[in-house]
């Protein structure tokens, strides 16, 4: 007798527009994703995102072609863009209302 199969329910869900300078600028966002970092780094969570890194697989040393190779470079960068991402959702970001000063020499004349 064949056995029933599982039926899996898929909720939609709408994805929020806000940007991670803005999340950053959000003391109450910046404290939620402390507290998410705090538990990952507890059980070792981001560790495990780190190491499973698509920069570790092996490479086929002959026979790769370049469009191969720049596909998991890019995957690579998106990958890690997307922890760095995690990681700054937990760090405020400071307004500094200081002005910039120049610090850069005078040209010099042209003789």
């Amino acid at each position: 007798m064949k056995a029933k199969p599982k039926v899996i329910l898929v909720r939609p869900h709408s994805r929020s527009s806000i940007r991670l300078d803005e999340w950053r600028r959000s003391p109450a966002l910046v404290a939620i994703a402390q507290g998410v970092l705090a538990q990952m780094l507890k059980s070792s969570m981001l560790d495990v995102l780190y190491v499973e890194s698509p920069s570790g697989y092996q490479l086929a040393a002959l026979g790769i072609r370049a469009e191969d190779r720049a596909a998991l470079q890019a995957k690579t960068e998106g990958y890690h863009m997307c922890l760095d991402f995690l990681e700054a959702m937990g760090m405020p970001i400071e307004d500094d209302k200081a002005p910039i000063e120049a610090t850069f020499e005078p040209p010099e004349p042209v003789t």
